[in-house]
């Protein structure tokens, strides 16, 4: 009998896991010790993340990526030891045999091309929300994330706090009865929102520590106009983000879709959506940039077992009240009375509402759920065990092999398809979109199916990406 060296075996275990569907434990250069971890993205929610992650006891961060050079100051004051790089593609290549895992904290349109190509090397991937946006993306994800039996987790930092795991609980015990109705909004100015904006003209001097073209990747080009695009004010352009439910949409999703236990292949029947009146008064070129800043979507979703087997929706409200904008992007009237009924200072602004057959809950985002019943009873809470946070829980994933909550096989890329679909619905509002899940295309849109599947720009290219 031959003998297995250190090298064959966890190449063997890696394997076996990937087959069965469980991640695989994979290492750099400290076995069964401290997670060798590289992030790629350095600054603002790329820095949250570092910095939340290094505060785990038994992960090193080794190695950092960032296309602007003057953004990985504070990463290399925390970790002067780290190896430094301004191409994610340089540093995986380097650094592939020493690292376990990486963060993908860039502009959306980067996340899946460097994902996949991090899954393909075996690594463990934390990549923040969303994960794409493309549905041919979200396929590649999953099938990659599939093969390399590695553990990967999507950035909804919400799943590790208090009260969206009381609501899972909640949820799961079947106290609200079947679940009929999920409305999901987001109401309010600041950081959660984009604002309407003008499409530039002219240009001005690329800085010298930022390389625009690696910035760009796989988007379009455009001109670097100072203070609209990088750093901070990507995410209102098509090109780059996601719109305010791209963004905002796992956060707000994903306790339902935990605590429902829906199938990672649940797809919706249809979607529909109405979208921001100034934004509709835009000419085509201005539309294509940009994304609307209110919107009320709707998904109708099969039965399954947390509906009594009957079909049930969820709804996406999303407007600023002081702007006037129509009745259906705030939260429903309903959400306002329920609110008095449980005595809240005032509804939410942020927020979900789940209505089941015998009650309701009423879930602030960052707070904790409070229930009512149809009988104006308020059950006791279920006791839940405190839980590492969202970030220890991705390290503790990876350095034991387990899954975690929003991985891409088993949920986390059936939420995002149903983002999409709503992101689809907002830029083809006033029509019922049909999702015809085994072809992967809207049945009765075309302009809808090619929304979905944004083309890389020519020098960009991800093997397998349909």
């Amino acid at each position: 009998m031959s003998k297995t060296n250190r090298r064959n075996f966890i190449g063997y275990a890696t394997a076996a896991s990937a087959a069965l569907g469980f991640p695989a434990i994979v290492r750099g250069q400290n076995l069964n010790s401290r997670l060798q971890h590289a992030c790629i993205g350095t600054s603002g929610k790329g820095q949250d993340d570092w910095k939340r992650l290094m505060s785990h006891e038994k992960i090193d961060l080794v190695a950092g990526c960032d296309v602007d050079t003057s953004h990985m100051r504070a990463f290399k004051a925390q970790m002067p030891n780290a190896r430094l790089y301004q191409d994610w593609r340089e540093l995986l290549e380097k650094e592939g045999s020493k690292i376990d895992s990486v963060n993908v904290s860039v502009p959306d349109h980067m996340h899946t091309i460097i994902a996949v190509n991090a899954l393909r090397r075996g690594k463990h991937v934390y990549c923040q929300k969303p994960l794409c946006r493309g549905l041919n993306e979200a396929k590649l994800l999953h099938d990659e994330a599939r093969k390399a039996g590695v553990v990967t987790e999507i950035g909804a930092q919400v799943t590790g706090d208090g009260g969206d795991r009381a609501a899972v609980a909640w949820l799961k015990a079947g106290v609200l009865g079947p679940i009929e109705n999920v409305y999901m909004f987001l109401n309010v100015h600041g950081i959660f929102r984009l604002p309407r904006c003008e499409v530039p003209t002219g240009e001005d001097p690329i800085p010298a520590t930022l390389d625009w073209e690696k910035w760009l990747g796989t988007a379009p080009v455009r001109n670097y106009k100072k203070g609209i695009y990088h750093p901070g004010h990507w995410r209102k352009w098509r090109d780059f983000g996601s719109s305010t439910m791209g963004d905002n949409g796992f956060h707000l999703m994903s306790a339902t879709w935990l605590g429902m236990e829906l199938p990672g292949d649940l797809a919706p029947i249809s979607v529909y959506g109405e979208s921001d009146p100034e934004w509709m008064k835009f000419d085509a070129p201005r539309r294509r940039q940009i994304w609307p800043v209110g919107n009320h979507v709707t998904w109708k979703f099969p039965g399954v077992k947390a509906s009594g087997g009957k079909p049930f929706t969820m709804e996406w409200c999303d407007g600023i009240p002081e702007e006037n904008p129509p009745a259906g992007f705030l939260p429903p009237p309903l959400a306002v009375e329920i609110a008095q009924k449980l005595r809240m200072k005032s509804t939410p602004v942020i927020g979900k509402m789940i209505k089941g057959r015998d009650g309701w809950m009423m879930l602030s985002h960052g707070s904790m759920p409070v229930v009512l019943m149809n009988d104006g009873s308020r059950p006791k809470a279920p006791k839940i065990p405190r839980g590492p946070g969202h970030y220890h829980d991705f390290i503790n994933h990876c350095l034991n092999g387990s899954r975690g909550a929003l991985d891409f096989v088993a949920r986390g890329t059936a939420m995002q398809d149903a983002l999409l679909l709503g992101n689809a619905a907002q830029l083809v509002p006033g029509k019922e979109l049909v999702w015809d899940a085994q072809k992967r295309v809207i049945a009765n849109s075309d302009e809808a199916t090619q929304i979905l599947y944004p083309k890389y720009r020519d020098g960009w290219t991800l093997e397998g990406l349909a």
